[in-house]
């Protein structure tokens, strides 16, 4: 834009010079000319070059939005959610003692679980919840204390099945208790952790979560839901 106010302003000025009395300094008045038919020349092609350069400028407001992206780890919040709801009812159910949360690891079952044990207690479903992690390597006298000490207990004694009877009585002074096992890799024996009978008289329910869905199948887990990963289209996690 520059050039082109340059240029306007040249021409005026070859103008001012053909009004000049008796048409003085013709030889500046040719030479100007001449600049100005060179100058015209480049300002026709700078314009020709900004026209074919904008005639895709329309495009631009055809640009679509990018879509959403979101964590490929997690199953997106409304699968999760209704899984959790899918839980809730089958532990309100009288005829489902034990329940499962199966899937791969590091996809949210003990966040899960944990949601689900929150839920249990805010709506009044149990009046105590216990959790446990259970692990690889598995410690029955572990398990037995953690459990027993989220129920207000202390477990003194040292033998397996003497803590298991004190947990068994403790779980039973309750109307109603939720454990949740978490991260269960081979099938437990609840009845030396002392929980069966607990779970047999209705005095408790189990929540487990667990990679091995055979190890749920042999402890005869009533209600095993798949957790695993979804598509990208939507995905997410209980914070």
């Amino acid at each position: 834009m520059t050039k082109f106010r340059s240029y306007k302003g040249r021409s005026r000025q070859c103008d001012d010079l053909l009004k000049t009395p008796n048409g003085s300094d013709k030889q500046s008045q040719v030479k100007l000319r001449y600049s100005l038919g060179k100058e015209a020349q480049k300002n026709i092609r700078a314009i020709d070059g900004l026209l074919r350069e904008g005639k895709d400028y329309d495009k631009v407001y055809s640009i679509k939005l990018p879509l959403e992206v979101r964590s490929s780890s997690y199953m997106n919040f409304d699968s999760q959610e209704l899984m959790i709801q899918d839980v809730l009812e089958a532990l309100k159910n009288d005829k489902i003692d034990m329940v499962a949360l199966c899937g791969m690891g590091g996809i949210g079952k003990t966040k899960m679980a944990k949601e689900i044990g929150r839920r249990v207690k805010d709506e009044s479903l149990f009046d105590k919840v216990a959790i446990t992690v259970v692990s690889q390597s598995p410690s029955l006298t572990k398990i037995q204390g953690e459990l027993a000490e989220m129920l207000g207990k202390r477990l003194d004694a040292e033998n397996e099945r003497v803590r298991a009877n004190e947990l068994y009585s403790r779980l039973t002074e309750e109307k109603k208790v939720l454990l949740i096992l978490d991260d269960v890799w081979k099938p437990l024996d609840i009845e030396a952790i002392g929980v069966y009978h607990a779970v047999q008289e209705k005095s408790c329910k189990i929540l487990l979560t667990s990679r091995d869905k055979e190890a749920c199948n042999v402890m005869r887990i009533q209600k095993i839901f798949s957790v695993g990963l979804l598509s990208e289209e939507k995905r997410g996690i209980f914070s």
